[in-house]
Parts: C-alpha cells; sequence; structure tokens
C-alpha cells in the first residue's frame, strides 16, 4: 500500500490536485484509488459521521475508521490519495 494525503482549506484544489495524482497513477498503470473529503466511503471519516463531528467521541471513532482501513489495506499494491480532513 502506498499512501497520498491531501489536505486543505475548502476551495484550495485538493480535489483537483487528487484526480490529477489518481489519472496519472492509472496511466502509468499503477492502480489508484481517489477518496474525496466528504464521500460516503472515505476511510477516516465516512459522509455519515458529518452530523456527528462536534460529539467528544469522534476523533476516536475516526480513529477506528483509519484503523479498519489500514487493517484491510495495507496487504494490497494500490495507491490510496486520500483527500482531506486527516
Amino acid at each position: 500500500m502506498e499512501l497520498i494525503l491531501i489536505e486543505g482549506l475548502p476551495g484550495s484544489g485538493k480535489s483537483a490536485m487528487a484526480e490529477k495524482i489518481c489519472e496519472a497513477a492509472q496511466v502509468s498503470g499503477i492502480n489508484s484509488s481517489w477518496y474525496l473529503e466528504e464521500s460516503k466511503v472515505h476511510p477516516v471519516h465516512p459522509a455519515d459521521f458529518k452530523h456527528d463531528r462536534h460529539d467528544k467521541n469522534y476523533p476516536e471513532r475516526c480513529l477506528k475508521q483509519w484503523a479498519k482501513f489500514v487493517s484491510e489495506k495495507n496487504h494490497q499494491d494500490r495507491l490510496f490519495i486520500i483527500e482531506g480532513s486527516l
């Protein structure tokens, strides 16, 4: 597993950058996946977590999601591009 994390303010170009990296990787024959910041399948904070962001357990839930993602994907020969709010 290879990982690229893209963080930034809203409107700063995170999605545009992530899309370009993902496309370039795929053209080069690299298996890659890109996770939008507000994706329902975001590995750290899925969209259904959004309403819970002020809950005191939110950071713990995100860490559990992160651990689950790493456990499931760690042995894959794939580039993961994760956008926003890590």
